[in-house]
């Protein structure tokens, strides 16, 4: 069986002309854990990552008839959402024994608009790691859909079904490191940062905990369960893969909120210490937990720059 995952086509070009060029490319993140969890059972899986490449639609179908998948998916932020819309239900119409699974925010909001256009044939909502692969399964089996955790489908009735909510993930360590090698790593960038080689091939990123214990209406983060972590010894393990087999020299923790526990940010700050890690690296944070005792031991660790969500320029708020 053969799967491809994809980003949707980037047309920022015809929306912002030349500020298409603030557009940053960025790991997909998201796809590299599923596809990992995918190859752990020998899934032939790849990740076609059109939206920082600059790939058409066109290209994609064109890739879709030379390497005649099994399933494809789509990553779908409301950015890419009408794009994806219509470019899944051409996908559909021409290749109709191929399996099209979306995931992501977009279109687990709007599941039953995608469905009835016929634009996929299944919608994951929330984490896809484990329900990609039970999609997978029960498509090699020939099985129907709806023992599936997490997901929405159109009946062989014609209605409408959302399965049960799945349950979130508790070890983060099942998952393995993102499936690096699949995509084209030394060309992604983070311009926008202030390190100096943000911009270079040396720039990583890495993902050690989900979820947020803040409640902030208008952040889905926190919807889909409560924070998560990668132990202390995992975030060790694919460091090391960062710095020894990618020569990385910049590393942003990509955690919604890397800071949101004190103990477990130490904890990481002195195994990088300990062991003797060389590198510069970032994180998110936020303004209350920002205090100076845990930023010197931050900067201890090599820490250089702090991204912090400023909601509101209103005190009260």
């Amino acid at each position: 069986m053969k799967i491809i995952l994809y980003t949707c086509p980037n047309t920022m070009s015809k929306i912002l002309g030349k500020g298409a060029a603030f557009v940053t490319k960025q790991e997909p993140l998201g796809l590299l854990y599923i596809a990992s969890y995918l190859k752990k059972y020998n899934y032939d899986v790849s990740i076609t990552d059109a939206f920082s490449f600059g790939l058409s639609g066109e290209d994609i179908i064109e890739e879709i008839s030379k390497e005649k998948p099994d399933v494809i998916g789509f990553s779908v932020l409301t950015s890419g959402g009408k794009i994806a819309l219509d470019l899944t239900k051409l996908i559909k119409k021409k290749f109709p024994e191929i399996l099209i699974v979306l995931g992501n925010i977009h279109p687990s909001i709007f599941a039953e608009h995608y469905l009835k256009n016929k634009s996929a044939d299944i919608i994951v909502h929330d984490e896809g790691e484990v329900t990609f692969s039970e999609i997978v399964i029960k498509f090699n089996q020939k099985n129907k859909w709806n023992d599936i955790k997490g997901i929405s489908f159109i009946d062989d009735a014609g209605k409408f079904v959302t399965t049960e909510k799945r349950e979130v993930l508790e070890n983060l360590d099942e998952i393995p490191v993102p499936a690096r090698e699949l995509i084209p790593i030394n060309q992604y960038r983070m311009q926008f940062y202030f390190h100096p080689y943000a911009n270079t091939q040396y720039y990583k990123m890495i993902m050690t905990s989900r979820g947020c214990p803040y409640k902030c209406s208008f952040c889905t983060v926190h919807k889909s369960g409560k924070i998560r972590y990668h132990s202390v010894e995992r975030v060790r393990d694919e460091l090391k893969i960062l710095l020894d087999g990618y020569n990385s020299k910049f590393i942003f923790f990509m955690d919604s909120l890397f800071m949101s526990s004190r103990k477990r940010v130490l904890d990481i700050c002195n195994m990088i210490n300990e062991n003797k890690f060389k590198f510069d690296w970032g994180c998110e944070g936020r303004v209350n937990l920002a205090e100076p005792s845990l930023l010197k031991e931050m900067k201890k660790a090599g820490c250089y720059e702090i991204a912090y969500g400023i909601e509101s320029g209103v005190q009260e708020l």
